[in-house]
């Protein structure tokens, strides 16, 4: 069954993913990976919008 979520889908089974030729254990942890790397390069966006910016650039 899938999700839906903001950015990204949210798999909602463990099942072994395939991701760039890498085996990740259980789907959420792709799911779960991908949705702090959305948050992150919002949380960049926004910085970058912010007067004075801090240029956008946020560690992953």
């Amino acid at each position: 069954m899938l999700d839906r979520t903001p950015a990204t889908w949210r798999v909602m089974w463990m099942v072994p993913v395939v991701v760039a030729g890498i085996v990740v254990a259980e789907g959420c942890a792709y799911s779960d990976a991908a949705r702090r790397r959305t948050m992150l390069e919002e949380i960049g966006r926004l910085e970058s919008e912010r007067p004075g910016g801090a240029g956008g650039e946020v560690a992953l």
